[in-house]
């Protein structure tokens, strides 16, 4: 995040100069950049003076807004209001959500544990497609992928999130991770992987000076 902020305040600093002509001196620091990473709970705590608690994956005032576990992996849950809540609760058809504890959002922030339990139990009997079909158009929900799943999903390939390129120590191609900019004009292409251990050593030495002989 802190390189993503130093390009923002180069490509700032770059306009600003073709503007006015005055160059600029960035001062960027990676501590700088993590208290601006609190983002909203950082505001929480300077507008409330109240400390925050570690909740895990849950969102601090809304709820549920949480991970859960299926019999096969894990899911995303994510209701942002009271209507996505009982659209939810009409969907699993379970009794327990109907109390009035959980009747808004403030009363399930309020009582989150109880909830989180009786939510945790009605995920933890079905597979995770089962309710990612289950709740499709009805409630903001997502399959937490593991790292395969992330590079077998067809979005992935279609955005083509994965280069191939010559691999210097194998007739397989060398995979590695796109680029997610995508110019129309100048399409970006991965042309060369990591190098190998000494691949760059004589042309670098040669370039400073040396001489094979010295070289070898």
């Amino acid at each position: 995040m802190c390189g993503m902020y130093a390009t923002n305040a180069i490509l700032a600093s770059l306009y600003n100069r073709e503007k006015t002509g005055q160059g600029e001196y960035i001062d960027l620091s990676l501590f700088d950049t993590q208290i601006s990473m609190l983002n909203y709970r950082g505001n929480n705590y300077l507008t409330t003076h109240k400390d925050e608690i570690a909740i895990g994956n849950s969102h601090p005032s809304i709820f549920p807004y949480n991970s859960f576990k299926t019999t096969d992996g894990h899911i995303i849950i994510a209701c942002g209001n009271d209507g996505q809540f009982h659209q939810l609760c009409k969907v699993l058809q379970d009794e327990r959500l109907t109390q009035d504890i959980y009747s808004t959002n403030s009363k399930r922030v309020e009582n989150r544990e109880s909830l989180f339990r009786i939510l945790q139990s009605i995920f933890a009997q079905h597979p995770t497609t089962y309710w990612i079909e289950l709740l499709s158009d009805k409630v903001g929900n997502a399959p937490i992928n593991t790292i395969k799943q992330v590079f077998d999903h067809d979005q992935v390939k279609h955005r083509g999130m994965v280069a191939e390129i010559d691999n210097p120590l194998s007739n397989k191609p060398l995979k590695l991770i796109g680029n997610p900019i995508k110019f129309k004009n100048n399409p970006i292409n991965i042309k060369a992987g990591p190098p190998v251990i000494g691949e760059h050593t004589i042309s670098i030495l040669t370039e400073i000076g040396y001489t094979r002989e010295e070289i070898e």
